[in-house]
């Protein structure tokens, strides 16, 4: 994914932003200054995170579409997946921003959305994905440490 991609994504769904849906804290009282402050700045966080996306995109690549959407697993739950897969962090927003890229359906819930993506798929993926993050962390416990 590249900047512009993000770009379309946000043309179609205003209020997305590197957290998600809306910004942390959007329950609390804030003037509306503040607010467009700290919204504008989560938004700039996700335009500014393509190569974050692009590794969300490649994850997908592996995740069928089914025909009705998941209510298991949520966007957040799923960040936490890719991230144990790939060994590096991604937000909410850049997660749900990339599932849409891909051509997913959703549904939003907060600042969660739920996705059209196969459970059998995400099944596999999970496993893989606790095997990779065991993997790295017997490969950490290996190395000796350098005084």
């Amino acid at each position: 994914m590249i900047q512009d991609d993000i770009k379309v994504v946000l043309e179609q769904l205003s209020e997305l932003t590197h957290f998600g849906f809306g910004i942390f804290g959007d329950g609390e009282i804030m003037s509306p200054e503040v607010y467009q402050a700290n919204f504008n700045e989560c938004q700039k966080e996700l335009l500014n995170s393509p190569e974050s996306c692009t590794r969300i995109c490649e994850w997908l690549n592996h995740v069928g579409k089914a025909k009705s959407i998941n209510g298991r697993d949520s966007s957040y739950g799923l960040k936490h997946v890719v991230e144990k897969a790939t060994g590096k962090y991604c937000s909410n927003g850049e997660f749900i921003c990339a599932a849409i890229h891909m051509g997913f359906k959703f549904r939003r819930h907060g600042p969660n959305a739920d996705f059209n993506m196969s459970v059998p798929d995400l099944i596999r993926l999970k496993k893989d994905a606790e095997a990779k993050q065991m993997d790295r962390e017997r490969v950490a416990q290996a190395v000796p440490y350098d005084k």
